[in-house]
């Protein structure tokens, strides 16, 4: 009877090693996914430099607005704010050179909305 009581705390011990190894193995594993995700699935692309330069204002459309905009308080009207906003749907909608930016965005909105 003896042999019983050191076999069932053998195979005690060993059920333990074993939870506690799946245990750590499961935690790196989950860790590692979850830089993963971080860095690779759910971070925008960066813009490329034709994109930047398609963005950025210059200074003849400044100059070419006239006075009356030159003195226009900012925020006071909705002149700019809605040329601004399509032109973010537009880079968002647009085929570019890396077609994922669209969906990126698109992605980041909804969960922005949330």
């Amino acid at each position: 009877a003896l042999w019983l009581y050191e076999l069932s705390n053998a195979m005690a011990w060993s059920f333990l090693l074993l939870a506690v190894w799946l245990a750590m193995h499961a935690s790196v594993a989950s860790h590692t996914f979850g830089v993963k995700l971080l860095t690779r699935f759910v971070r925008l692309p960066l813009p490329t430099k034709e994109e930047l330069d398609a963005a950025r204002a210059h200074v003849e459309d400044f100059e070419s607005a006239g006075v009356n905009t030159w003195l226009r308080l900012p925020g006071m009207t909705t002149e700019y704010g809605a040329k601004d906003q399509h032109a973010v749907a537009n880079i968002a909608t647009r085929e570019v050179a890396r077609p994922d930016i669209a969906s990126h965005l698109q992605l980041f909105r909804k969960l922005q909305a949330r």
